[in-house]
């Protein structure tokens, strides 16, 4: 897609895409009353950035996505073995969605994965998260 840029986040990038990641999953119908606090979580993208890789996705200099990438001992990464990387948290602005942002997000996370020499890379999702799936 033409004007699209995923690169690791910027400071001033961090509140917003906090914001698009607790929109996607609130969309998806991710944060209800067992997941108190969930919510405060997806949108400290500033905890996420200084203890992992956050990764965003801007579309004309906006800031339209993100995703969290877990390489290999970091604190986020909840189930990959010690030859994976591992990607959570990947949301996408609603008005940017359907046109590859998520792939674009996804596509970063394996190239990331290929770049640290990981056998594999893995998806931390819930089993209701089927369109991540």
């Amino acid at each position: 897609m033409d004007g699209l840029l995923i690169r690791l986040a910027r400071p001033e990038e961090l509140a917003r895409a906090g914001e698009i990641v607790v929109e996607a999953y609130r969309a998806g119908g991710f944060l209800d009353n067992a997941e108190v606090g969930y919510a405060e979580k997806l949108a400290d993208t500033a905890s996420r950035a200084s203890t992992a890789e956050l990764y965003v996705a801007l579309l004309d200099g906006d800031v339209v996505g993100c995703v969290t990438y877990c390489p290999n001992g970091t604190i986020w990464g909840e189930i990959a073995r010690p030859d994976e990387g591992e990607f959570r948290m990947l949301g996408v602005a609603e008005a940017a969605r359907g046109h590859g942002i998520g792939l674009a997000l996804t596509e970063r996370c394996l190239e990331r994965s290929r770049e640290l020499w990981y056998g594999g890379v893995v998806l931390s999702s819930l089993p209701r998260m089927t369109s991540a799936h």
